[in-house]
């Protein structure tokens, strides 16, 4: 997979990605979703056992088209390996009926040749993909368990950190190992903890941050675990790198509730 010159703002030249996307003709809208701090959040994240109990929400998204549009100097990237994850994907389903260009670096990936798929491959193939990308931003997300609610006002919610690198928050410690100290956790709420299937930042420092995560040394991460490689890095790269505590626009679901919070709108506490 190649990003050519030819190609729009880090857009790759690939075949048609073969995805079926049913769309739901319901006259209802799709609800909207607020964070647990009120803000209509960009980016709906399902993690771990949320993926099930929030199938419903997660499928109104990804199965009705929207009028969602990447802004300008922005390259989404996720994660998919082979056309059956593909299919299974909501992201990619919701990205494909609203014509939103994306990258999946492990689309072909050769399953014969490493056996499995881990979650540890994925910094490493992060790094070799943000040294192709052009623009200024880049999201990274998870592809079986993320949904786009709307990119509006995503560079202003991002700015309110005044980081270059931003990554999901949440009520969980995983693994459940202390690996990376901040300055006044308990100020931040119950959304205290990075997550690390979520991120945007600027292109150039990603790859600052990435290219760290790269050479850690694996053979202390006993519990085979992309979110314990991401936070170690963190732990010193605070300078330049957050999570989203605030939930401006990446929201996890794991240990958290939905409530009804007005006509046609849900809020997550």
């Amino acid at each position: 997979m190649s990003i050519t010159d030819d190609a729009p703002m880090g857009v790759t030249e690939t075949e048609t990605v073969d995805v079926t996307v049913a769309q739901d003709t319901s006259l209802a809208p799709v609800p909207i979703v607020l964070s647990h701090t009120n803000a209509k959040v960009n980016i709906l994240h399902f993690q771990g056992s949320s993926r099930n109990m929030f199938m419903g929400l997660m499928e109104e998204f990804a199965s009705r088209a929207t009028d969602i549009q990447l802004p300008m100097d922005f390259t989404l990237v996720t994660f998919a390996t082979g056309q059956h994850n593909i299919r299974r994907s909501p992201l990619i389903r919701q990205l494909v009926a609203a014509g939103v260009p994306f990258l999946n670096p492990v689309a072909e990936f050769d399953l014969a040749k490493w056996g499995r798929w881990s979650a540890t491959f994925r910094p490493e193939i992060v790094a070799e993909t943000l040294r192709q990308i052009k623009t200024r931003y880049t999201l990274i997300l998870d592809g079986l368990d993320v949904a786009i609610q709307t990119f509006d006002n995503i560079l202003t919610h991002f700015n309110t950190y005044d980081k270059a690198v931003l990554f999901g928050a949440t009520k969980s410690r995983h693994p459940n190992v202390f690996v990376d100290s901040v300055p006044n956790r308990d100020e931040r709420g119950d959304f205290q903890w990075l997550n690390a299937g979520t991120c945007m930042g600027e292109t150039l420092r990603l790859r600052e941050f990435y290219d760290k995560v790269v050479s850690l040394d694996l053979s202390l991460n006993e519990h085979d675990s992309e979110q314990f490689m991401i936070r170690s890095a963190f732990a010193t790269s605070q300078d330049y790198v957050d999570f989203d505590w605030k939930s401006k626009v990446f929201q996890t679901f794991g240990k958290s509730e939905v409530a009804q919070a007005g006509n046609n709108t849900l809020r997550v506490t």
